[in-house]
């Protein structure tokens, strides 16, 4: 007999509801709610549902976030790499305080949605392979570290799996497949860390880049034989080819369509990113439907083919992508960190610790060896590309989604697979992160860090400062406003006529080693291009902005100029405070002029504009005390003898 139809309860009685649902706890069915009179009401769809599992729900997601991000924030500031810090604090968040639940917060999304954030990882990390950083000396060893270095380390990481761990050879092949990849969300922080050079700088990124796709195809081609039980033919072959024949194929066909909207303007300028991201997102999606895994193949393809046309530029894309990788990558981290069991680690830590060993000490110094042999690169820059390979999120994700694969399909060693390839991103990690910095300064293939000074601005005395700079020995170089070199000579200077774009300011940068930036230029729009161009270049706190006069000095100045830094709309302030273009070309005006003097011989209305260190350090901030062999750069009024 049907049931008649009861009256719905409105969304603004929700509330009340459930609180007399909580009063009246077990006495009613999940939901429906029984009033005194005895009549029972049906809640709204999922209204029964705890909040206490709507607010863990909340507190994970809040969590992932706060901890991906503030990890790398942290790992930053205290100059190592974020992955050292990243899965300790998965590990903290998952298993140990259980803040963390994957299974609670994304069900069975959590896999499509980890792959799903790699791919535009790799997006956005293909926007900066450019083929022309490679150059001829890099391109031969890439392709033969991604061919023949991969198989080296799949057939030794095989072999050191089968005996240390007494897994079934299948197990083995598929965690070697999957050990054989890197990532640059791992490499790139370690490049930094390294202050790295060329072309090892383009050789690791490039063979990390193309690696991650590559592995992760080549694995879902072995677990296809492994679940199917074929895994000794030429199956997994023949797939990891067409999985790689639909990838680029795909990503080709997407990159024709993004160039030829831009080429054409169909796309206005504030939708670029967004139009390019969607672009990438749905040539991994598509790739992916026809053959799994290559969607991430294609997302690369689309990025590096993007990257090296000359159809339209590309860099407002790159920097979008840049700014979404940190979010992904930290966030990937924390959840992949909070899926690992420490009971399987503990259970085969020294096994892991020799893995490790070997994997550092034997196979990656052999498999760069042999991948590099008979290459222009030098044996510096081959021992420093032997002692860098970290695994990052590709390894962390295809190895906990084929874990999960194999045991619904009951297949053992899936447990095993994630602990193996979880403590060897971590070891590896940890060696790495540590000692390839020191190995890079040990083989000279680190650069120094940059102490150039480049000046912004059209102002005559400018010239003078250059020439002072250049003359105590610190590189100096000079811009117009209108970003036009000046060579300085020792007679004078010559403006050279091309105005350079953003890329060729980029190039000038690295060229001449420089580190730090004055933006002195009197037109508002300029200064403020200037200013952001070279935040971007080379951070924030590398950059200052020299006030046109006392008002603009000043007109920051209150209750929040008591508590923070003084900061203009970008830049910091050079020089001392009150410094600015008007009170220098008063100065000019008098008679002053730029000149070095020793701390002793600065006057009380001298313009301070640098400070020369003893070991050739430029200090342009006010607040720095100098030593009494340093140098000063000032403006000198006349003094008469």
């Amino acid at each position: 007999m049907a049931q008649p139809a009861l009256p719905a309860v409105a969304p603004c009685e929700l509330r009340s509801l459930r609180r007399r649902q909580a009063s009246t706890a077990g006495t009613a069915e999940p939901g429906w709610h029984i009033e005194p009179s005895g009549v029972r009401l049906p809640l709204p769809a999922r209204a029964w549902e705890s909040e206490p599992m709507q607010e863990t729900i909340l507190t994970g997601l809040v969590v992932i976030v706060v901890l991906g991000v503030g990890g790398q924030w942290l790992a930053r500031r205290i100059g190592v790499p974020s992955l050292l810090l990243l899965l300790p604090l998965g590990l903290l968040a998952g298993p140990v305080t259980d803040i963390v639940d994957n299974k609670e917060i994304f069900g069975n999304a959590l896999f499509p949605v980890v792959s799903f954030a790699v791919a535009i990882l790799l997006f956005g990390t293909g926007l900066r392979l450019r083929f022309d950083d490679l150059g001829k000396a890099g391109r031969r060893p890439v392709i033969r570290l991604i061919t023949l270095g991969a198989s080296i380390t799949l057939a030794a990481t095989t072999v050191a799996v089968l005996l240390l761990f007494d897994a079934p050879a299948p197990i083995a092949l598929l965690t070697g497949a999957v050990l054989i990849v890197s990532g640059p969300t791992v490499i790139g922080p370690l490049l930094e860390a390294m202050h790295a050079g060329e072309p090892v700088r383009s050789v690791l990124n490039w063979e990390s880049t193309t690696l991650d796709p590559i592995g992760a195809i080549l694995g879902v081609a072995i677990l296809n034989g492994i679940v199917a039980g074929d895994v000794a033919d030429l199956h997994p072959a023949l797939a990891t080819l067409w999985s790689t024949v639909v990838g680029t194929a795909v990503g080709l066909a997407a990159a024709f369509v993004v160039l030829l909207a831009l080429s054409r303007s169909l796309i206005t300028d504030e939708l670029v990113p967004a139009i390019s991201l969607l672009f990438a997102v749905a040539a991994f999606g598509i790739a992916d439907l026809i053959e799994s895994e290559s969607g991430l193949l294609a997302a690369t393809v689309l990025g590096i083919v993007l990257a090296n046309q000359q159809i339209t530029p590309t860099r407002v894309i790159q920097l979008f992508g840049e700014q979404l990788e940190v979010l992904i990558t930290g966030s990937l981290f924390i959840v992949l960190g909070a899926n690992i069991s420490p009971s399987q680690l503990e259970e085969h830590a020294w096994q892991i610790a020799i893995l490790v060993a070997i994997l550092v000490m034997a196979v990656r110094p052999l498999a760069v060896a042999a991948a590099t042999a008979r290459t222009s690169l030098s044996w510096r820059e081959k021992a420093t590309i032997g002692w860098a390979a970290p695994r990052g999120i590709v390894a962390a994700a295809t190895s906990s989604q084929f874990a999960l694969t194999l045991q619904s399909n009951d297949i053992e060693g899936g447990e095993t697979l994630t602990a193996v390839v979880f403590g060897v991103i971590m070891g590896a990690g940890i060696v790495y992160g540590l000692t390839t910095p020191l190995v890079a300064r040990r083989t000279g293939v680190a650069l120094p860090s940059p102490q150039g000074v480049v000046l912004i601005g059209s102002d005559p005395w400018l010239v003078d400062l250059a020439r002072q700079l250049g003359s105590a020995g610190a590189d100096a170089a000079l811009l117009t406003s209108d970003y036009q070199q000046v060579e300085v000579r020792a007679d004078g200077y010559h403006v050279h006529p091309r105005i350079l774009d953003r890329d060729q300011i980029g190039d000038f940068v690295a060229d001449n080693g420089i580190g730090t930036a004055i933006v002195a230029s009197r037109n508002d729009a300029h200064r403020a291009l200037a200013t952001a161009l070279f935040i971007e270049l080379l951070g924030r706190g590398n950059v200052f902005e020299l006030p046109t006069g006392d008002h603009e000095a000043t007109s920051r100045r209150g209750l929040l100029g008591r508590f923070f830094k003084e900061v203009s709309r970008a830049g910091s302030r050079p020089f001392l405070r009150g410094s600015n273009l008007t009170r220098i070309d008063e100065a000019i005006g008098a008679g002053a002029r730029v000149a070095t003097v020793t701390p002793a011989e600065i006057g009380p209305d001298d313009i301070r504009l640098a400070l020369i260190e003893r070991d050739g350090k430029v200090v342009l901030s006010g607040a720095a005390q100098p030593s009494a062999d340093a140098r000063l750069i000032a403006v000198v009024p006349h003094r008469p003898r």
